[in-house]
């Protein structure tokens, strides 16, 4: 009976997964924890708690100063909280990173817009647009900063062209 035992036992071991040698895996840990820091600011956000969403979007970029995705939220957060210039300086340092960034220049041209910054948001949007050309909203934001300069047959052609991308989508 000890025999068979110590059989199992040895079999038992060989399936076993190895230890994990920690110091190995300090940037699988980083990355897991900096996607469940995400995960619980995207949650706040939804939760409509900006605030506590900005702090958790800060702690992630103090460990990685260019994640891109906790950048944009946070500037989408603080957007939503009226704070422009932590939004812009959000999505500054998104575009510092990735110049051809739609997302972010979208995201920007919304903050020029609530500021009545017309020409600058129209300026952002068409970069997003020329980053990413099949970016239904931007051509969409596109359309209304053109409105709101009166340049209503561009607004109107933006806005057309808005559509046709969401339809093929």
């Amino acid at each position: 009976k000890c025999q068979i035992k110590k059989n199992l036992e040895k079999n038992q071991e060989k399936n076993l997964p190895k230890p994990v040698d920690e110091s190995n895996t300090s940037l699988v840990k980083a990355d897991y924890q900096q996607n469940k820091l995400l995960k619980k600011g995207i949650h706040l956000m939804a939760d409509e708690r900006l605030e506590d969403a900005v702090r958790v979007f800060e702690q992630i970029v103090r460990m990685d100063p260019k994640n891109v995705e906790a950048l944009l939220k946070m500037g989408y957060s603080k957007f939503h909280l009226d704070d422009y210039a932590g939004a812009l300086q959000a999505y500054d340092k998104v575009l510092d990173i990735d110049v051809a960034n739609s997302e972010a220049w979208n995201l920007k041209s919304l903050v020029h817009y609530q500021q009545k910054q017309y020409a600058k948001a129209l300026d952002c949007a068409e970069k997003s647009i020329e980053s990413d050309p099949t970016f239904g909203m931007a051509w969409y934001n596109k359309a209304c900063y053109l409105s709101m300069l009166n340049e209503v047959p561009d607004s109107i052609e933006s806005l057309k062209k808005s559509i046709e991308i969401d339809v093929k989508n």
